[in-house]
């Protein structure tokens, strides 16, 4: 079990999709380029003023309101998430009794559910890749680890995209917003995932959907969801952009481990394996007559591809960069980090046959030079600023939007 749950916490690391803070910046969202208009909305008024600003957990008897609430789950959780009027808090019902997993809630945030069909998307997408073959009691430990994991990102996201609507001049003007990104949705990523799970149309992807405990009008509502949270966190997060060199050059040395060089070559190999030859005699012969063909002119891919032995004969004997430590053949080893850049080596000898080599690159061990990554260490410090700052919104956030958590264990 512990082989399982290791292999899956390491992949739900690499596959959440509910936004972190500094990931809300990322460039390859749904709206990412059409904000601008969308945003003039969101930006339309101030929050509202008569939001408190401690934070609230909402009641036992909300709860049980809630959950006493005769509408069906499948509607509630898949259908029915449109705003209330005058406000930005949502409200939704569930029912009495034992509840089919998918509709179970998780937490509630500003009057509105998350359900566990909420997460089950991205939790049964990496069961099946990292333990599709657990047992069933492995497979529900890891749902429960998932829950756990993911649920804080969604409270976040949910409680950023509160946040965000609470600046519209009417709360009306959601459902518009949200048809918008509905249509871009549909636009761009439809067609990714028709090809990520190998269906033709609409209808098979909402039936894989739900097979892993979604739908996609779920997966609309979240995206949506998302990509006004996003717009919520970037219309208040504001940063110093200014960097100086100075400043990024001690941030270079800081970090200057992160930037070093491995010794290793890039190289064209001539070889005549002993195993293709009757005679030691005959393989050295051959192999000098490759040499001068490629010394009188005769490009050196073309020799390989028609005479050489080996793996890399079919590739011209082109081999991409080769570290230090790399091969077994230590003789040969030695000469490809022994070889003059451009020159053509003497015939050698090894266990496997005779070789001719010419390096074509040789990078020595060492550091990047700061030119070349100072743009990505100004991209790092500035992704740095922004996450502290977000960071900080989302604390005030916390302190004004009311939420509950309604699962142990989860920290938040």
């Amino acid at each position: 079990m512990l082989h399982f749950t290791h292999r899956f916490v390491l992949g739900l690391a690499n596959a959440l999709v509910f936004c972190q803070l500094i990931g809300c910046f990322g460039s390859g969202s749904i709206a990412n380029a059409q904000f601008g208009r969308l945003g003039s909305r969101l930006l339309g008024t101030k929050p509202n003023s008569t939001e408190t600003s401690d934070a609230k957990s909402l009641s036992k008897g909300r709860q049980k309101e809630l959950l006493d609430s005769p509408k069906s789950i499948q509607q509630v959780g898949y259908e029915a998430l449109a705003p209330a009027s005058g406000a930005s808090k949502l409200s939704a019902t569930v029912p009495s009794g034992t509840l089919f997993e998918p509709g179970r809630v998780l937490a509630i945030v500003a009057g509105e559910p998350i359900f566990e069909g909420d997460l089950l998307l991205t939790i049964n997408e990496v069961i099946q890749t990292k333990a599709a073959d657990a047992p069933d009691f492995v497979k529900q430990k890891m749902i429960e680890q998932g829950i756990r994991e993911l649920l804080p990102r969604s409270i976040e996201r949910k409680m950023l995209y509160h946040e965000a609507i609470s600046k519209l001049p009417s709360p009306d003007q959601i459902e518009s917003i949200k048809k918008d990104l509905f249509k871009q949705l549909e636009e761009k990523q439809l067609p990714q995932m028709f090809k990520k799970y190998e269906v033709k149309n609409l209808g098979e992807l909402d039936a894989r959907l739900r097979m892993l405990g979604s739908s996609w009008r779920a997966v609309k509502e979240q995206a949506a969801e998302q990509e006004i949270a996003k717009f919520g966190v970037m219309s208040q997060v504001t940063i110093d952009t200014e960097i100086s060199h100075d400043e990024l050059y001690q941030q270079y040395l800081n970090q200057r481990e992160n930037y070093t060089m491995d010794n290793q070559v890039r190289w064209e190999h001539l070889l005549v394996s002993f195993a293709s030859e009757p005679d030691r005699a005959n393989a050295k012969r051959k192999l000098g007559r490759m040499g001068n063909e490629v010394v009188y002119g005769a490009k050196f891919s073309e020799v390989a591809k028609k005479d050489s032995s080996g793996f890399f004969a079919a590739s011209g004997g082109y081999n991409d960069w080769t570290k230090r430590g790399a091969l077994t053949n230590q003789i040969l080893e030695e000469q490809i980090f022994t070889t003059p850049v451009g020159r053509l080596s003497d015939i050698f000898e090894s266990p496997q046959g005779y070789h001719i080599i010419r390096v074509i690159e040789h990078q020595e061990a060492g550091y990047v030079p700061f030119e070349e990554v100072q743009d990505t260490i100004r991209e790092g410090m500035l992704d740095e600023r922004q996450s502290v700052a977000a960071n900080g919104l989302m604390e005030k956030i916390k302190n004004k939007i009311p939420y509950e958590i309604l699962v142990e264990g989860v920290k938040f």
